[in-house]
């Protein structure tokens, strides 16, 4: 081997042993910028200094902040009617807010009115321009359910928003559209601890599935928004849960109907809010889904309103 040739193989060596260091070196950054984002309340003023990748949280939600021009909202649907609620506002001028929550329609009436005379409603400040193109995690299902049973559920689900699935003679007036890609290995948008659920940095994509949850949490629905238009809405089942995918089965005592429980989460994913379960709790938007009841799946007088209002 020529002198020439070694010395240029030897600086082949040093270059490449260069650049694995130096990138090396970058991974080691980018991990500690990773652990160094911030983790604040949103129940105190929020710092002047927050900025995109730190985390804000409230109880048992969490999200991470957006980028500048961009909101995300986050919710929690508890298995005892209970929610939690989250929403952060990054505005273009770079300044954080916390959004306030919708508050519960006004009720003229005392006691739970009857789907189709109950027009109330709230809305979470977003609504899409173009058909909600979402996936299924089969692998997630749990194992009391097919993924096929739980895929055709998922489906009914988000059809029954976008098509007003009602038993009080409305008719389909709603622009809203979605449109199954499918199944995917890829997961919700989202991470949880045993006490907490954080909506992450978003992917472009929309995924349903089930997964890891607090005991509590029944669903969870993250969508991030910019200017009001909806950009991307992930949804998760908690996998701990007892399902079930059509009529309710003989014998039935705890066990959860898939098709009640999306059709209330895609609501979310389409910028519906909750309405009261004490005075407007046979609206498919009311807090509570009883176990063993299919009920809300379809939708009510004021389901269909708000529907109609945003699309």
């Amino acid at each position: 081997m020529s002198s020439r040739f070694r010395l240029h193989a030897l600086g082949s060596v040093l270059l490449s042993a260069a650049l694995t260091a130096s990138l090396a070196a970058c991974m080691v950054g980018e991990d500690e910028a990773a652990s160094a984002a911030r983790e604040v309340s949103a129940d105190e003023d929020l710092p002047g200094d927050l900025t995109t990748g730190d985390v804000v949280r409230r109880g048992g939600v969490a999200v991470v902040v957006p980028g500048p021009g961009e909101t995300v909202a986050v919710t929690v649907d508890h298995d005892d009617g209970t929610t939690e609620e989250l929403i952060i506002v990054h505005r273009l001028d770079g300044k954080i807010d916390v959004a306030d929550i919708p508050e519960e329609p006004e009720v003229l009436a005392s006691g739970s009115t009857a789907a189709c005379a109950d027009g109330a409603y709230t809305l979470t400040g977003h609504r899409w321009t173009q058909p909600l193109e979402w996936s299924f995690q089969d692998a997630s299902t749990p194992t009391d359910i097919t993924a096929a049973n739980a895929e055709k559920a998922l489906t009914w689900s988000a059809l029954a928003i976008t098509s007003s699935h009602n038993d009080c003679g409305l008719a389909d007036e709603v622009s809203a559209a979605q449109q199954y890609l499918g199944r995917t290995t890829k997961v919700p948008n989202l991470s949880a601890t045993a006490t907490a659920v954080v909506c992450g940095t978003r992917d472009g994509a929309n995924v349903v599935g089930f997964g890891v949850l607090p005991s509590t949490y029944l669903g969870v629905a993250c969508t991030w928004s910019a200017g009001g238009v909806a950009v991307e809405s992930d949804i998760r089942f908690n996998r701990a849960f007892k399902w079930f995918t059509g009529g309710v089965p003989a014998g039935c005592l705890t066990r959860n109907s898939l098709l009640s429980v999306a059709t209330h989460e895609f609501g979310h994913a389409f910028g519906l809010g909750h309405v009261s379960q004490s005075t407007n709790g046979n609206q498919t938007m009311s807090t509570h889904a009883a176990a063993c009841s299919t009920a809300k799946y379809t939708l009510g007088l004021g389901d269909v309103s708000a529907l109609r209002a945003l699309y």
